[in-house]
């Protein structure tokens, strides 16, 4: 992927790779005790997705087109949505420990194109003081696929944000973006420009070596970056060094789950590791594994629910033990509203199953280190449901005190052969709403769904994220549920 130049020269060079192991990393198990849940049947029953009798949406949110010479541009006032959450105590318990104005942005849009390839790039831009900056990456999708593109902004010396630019210029062709949104984050930076890589370091074991070097594109690098011009690399001599943010302070309020992403590549041949989450003074740790390659980023991502002792977080990215270079960028952790995503240590708090009248609904709670009929996404654990009977499946629901435009994503799989379904955000009130996403997922890989709900009127008292199972048995993973910084959607292109 071609990089658009920003950014300026890196503080210095990584030295000489480790040398490479072929072996992959497995996460760390959480939980050996048996699960209490009846295993659900590997076999498809009968019955199709539906979302519901009350309002269905289609397929997909609405499609925007964006022709070259055309840009999309949207402003967001982060001052006044993120501060309104702020001050929306309603929703849950004020945390003690609470960040600060955000000073890092993390965009999202699944773009494709409506015929052939389409390319371009999706920027954001901050134009709170005279001068303008921004960070950028391009994207070259094609027609048929939705693929998801994603850029990180930090605000230079870490200074508040109050507006941001949400732009997306097609280059060419012609590209359909859905699901648009900005999120706070809650790192110091995730981008790596300017010579910046302000609250990482590294994580060094006794007697380990653990390389961490900063580099930028436009002054020569042996890699290329993910968004814009810089990004980090790392690589050890041990399985428990790395880099690493600590001293995470908790979201604005007690949030009880949080989502993790990170963009790895590999400097050169294959690199292996595991990316995690932990609370300070805890051991209560999640993890997910990953396999690289150079020349191309793949998104890792994980959710992580802290226990309620936890006062601030600590995120890792940890190379295997001479298993190559780790190239890391677009990195972000953001605050989610579920009560949990993962389903590690035997919890599923706040799901329920959505049972339609004279159906049946199987929900179960697998764990992998005691035996589970397929993989986790992230940690151990996972959810897994089906039904008979269209509009059947699981659901959370999260208390809704403000925001105008809401996240919902997912990682799905089938317990076996193919799994379909739906993905919906519903805003419930006097009137109930949604957005949907359909889904048709197989056994052995993990998907990421994800749809964004614009509320459309005040009277929503809470959320619900629900999967609507239709073919097949859907496992699920790395479930979260953001609020967006505002909503990017509206208006003609």
């Amino acid at each position: 992927m071609s990089i658009k130049p920003t950014g300026r020269a890196s503080l210095c060079a990584l030295a000489a790779p480790l040398a490479v192991s072929g072996m992959l990393l497995a996460s760390t198990a959480l939980a050996s005790t048996a699960l209490a849940s009846t295993a659900l049947a590997n076999t498809a029953l009968a019955g199709t997705a539906s979302a519901s009798t009350a309002s269905a949406s289609p397929a997909r949110a609405g499609t925007l087109r964006i022709t070259p010479g055309r840009p999309y541009v949207r402003s967001i006032d982060t001052e006044v949505q993120d501060r309104a959450a702020r001050a929306d105590a309603g929703r849950t318990r004020l945390s003690a420990q609470s960040a600060g104005d955000p000073t890092s942005y993390l965009a999202t849009a699944w773009m494709s194109a409506e015929s052939g390839t389409a390319t371009g790039t999706l920027c954001l831009q901050n134009d709170t003081t005279s001068t303008v900056t921004s960070n950028c990456t391009s994207y070259s999708v094609t027609s048929g696929t939705y693929s998801l593109v994603q850029v990180v902004y930090d605000s230079p010396g870490q200074t508040a944000i109050t507006s941001l630019n949400f732009a997306v210029t097609a280059t060419g062709g012609i590209t359909e973006m859905e699901n648009p949104s900005v999120q706070p984050s809650l790192l110091e930076t995730g981008s790596f420009e300017d010579g910046s890589y302000a609250g990482w370091a590294k994580k060094v074991p006794s007697g380990a070596t653990v390389n961490m070097a900063l580099y930028n594109t436009a002054a020569g690098a042996p890699a290329p970056a993910h968004d814009g011009t810089g990004y980090l690399a790392t690589n050890t001599n041990t399985n428990t060094g790395g880099v690493q943010q600590q001293n995470i302070p908790l979201g604005v309020f007690d949030q009880t789950s949080y989502v993790a992403t990170a963009w790895l590549s590999s400097q050169s041949g294959p690199a292996t590791g595991k990316m995690c989450i932990a609370a300070a003074g805890t051991s209560v740790t999640n993890c997910i594994p990953y396999s690289v390659t150079a020349g191309a980023y793949t998104p890792v991502q994980l959710v992580y629910d802290p226990p309620s002792s936890a006062s601030s977080l600590t995120f890792e990215v940890l190379p295997t033990a001479n298993g190559g270079t780790t190239d890391l960028d677009t990195v972000s952790l953001v605050a989610s509203q579920l009560q949990s995503g993962s389903f590690e240590d035997g919890s599923y708090a706040g799901w329920a199953k959505m049972i339609p009248s004279g159906a049946t609904v199987n929900m179960a709670l697998y764990n992998t280190a005691a035996g589970a009929p397929a993989p986790a996404h992230d940690g151990t654990g996972y959810l897994a449901t089906n039904t008979n009977t269209a509009g059947g499946g699981v659901y959370a629901d999260a208390l809704y005190g403000s925001g105008s435009s809401f996240t919902a994503t997912a990682w799905l799989s089938s317990q076996s052969g193919t799994a379909t379904g739906q993905l919906c955000l519903w805003g419930l009130g006097t009137q109930n709403t949604d957005a949907c996403q359909s889904y048709s997922v197989t056994a052995g890989a993990y998907t990421e769904v994800q749809v964004v709900y614009d509320i459309p009127a005040d009277d929503v008292t809470s959320l619900r994220e629900q999967i609507y199972a239709g073919q097949g048995t859907t496992d699920l993973d790395t479930v979260s549920l953001v609020q967006n910084s505002g909503a990017l959607a509206g208006g003609a292109i």
